[in-house]
């Protein structure tokens, strides 16, 4: 809001890369927008909801060690990655997937998005906003500060306490959204009401689950973090 891939036909191979790409921005996704919202019924949920609205909304800088778990349907076994996420509210954000080189990188910088493949030297970037990629632009309205604004995109369906966690499940209501995207969960601390983690459920039958290790709030993010150096790569623009 991080293990190897496995041979296949190139049909296969660009459908794979379509579908982590998308993965990867509904992750993204999820992480800025993890601020979620009561159900329009009276709930006994209601307050643990409303602290983690009053937690997240504090967030102005974010730094976040996580493990990210995927089952995805076209890859043969499930793989797990381990990344930083950094967040500068309101519009630069860097999401980096471990390896040497990073395996992927994505950043945003005010309005450009750019999604990074270091060890094949190929970039994409697109405009926020611009329509090129819906899930892109899902990702680039960032933390919406308002129960109006995530109300518009998101439906509560169910709110569920564990030991571990309250659980908020979200339908979205986007129909490009909702094309790849039939759900997410996020689990919510308990005690400090500080997000834990979050679950996508992929219209194809694909999981994706995040888990955040190390959160460290409101401190100053180097700068450099969000630049982006495109020397030696192959750059695709929409």
């Amino acid at each position: 809001m991080k293990n190897s891939l496995f041979s296949r036909s190139s049909s296969s191979y660009s459908h794979a890369k379509h579908n982590r790409l998308a993965a990867l921005a509904l992750s993204l996704a999820a992480v800025i927008v993890a601020q979620t919202l009561p159900t329009a019924h009276a709930d006994p949920n209601l307050e643990p909801l409303k602290r983690w609205l009053t937690f997240q909304s504090g967030i102005d800088t974010l730094k976040t060690n996580f493990v990210q778990d995927r089952k995805l349907k076209t890859m043969r076994h499930p793989f797990r990655d381990e990344g930083t996420f950094w967040l500068d509210h309101p519009n630069r954000f860097r999401w980096q997937i471990d390896g040497d080189p990073p395996k992927m990188i994505a950043i945003r910088d005010k309005n450009t998005i750019t999604l990074l493949k270091p060890d094949k030297k190929e970039a994409e970037q697109v405009t926020a906003g611009s329509g090129a990629s819906p899930a892109l632009d899902f990702l680039a309205e960032g933390f919406p500060r308002s129960l109006d604004a995530l109300l518009k995109k998101f439906t509560v369906t169910e709110m569920k306490q564990t030991k571990e966690s309250w659980e908020a499940h979200l339908k979205p209501k986007d129909a490009e959204t909702a094309r790849t995207l039939s759900k997410i969960t996020f689990f919510i601390d308990p005690e400090s009401f500080y997000l834990q983690g979050f679950e996508l459920n992929l219209k194809d039958g694909s999981n994706i689950r995040t888990y955040f290790t190390r959160q460290v709030y409101n401190e100053a993010v180097d700068a450099s973090l969000f630049k982006v150096d495109l020397n030696g790569y192959t750059v695709e623009r929409k």
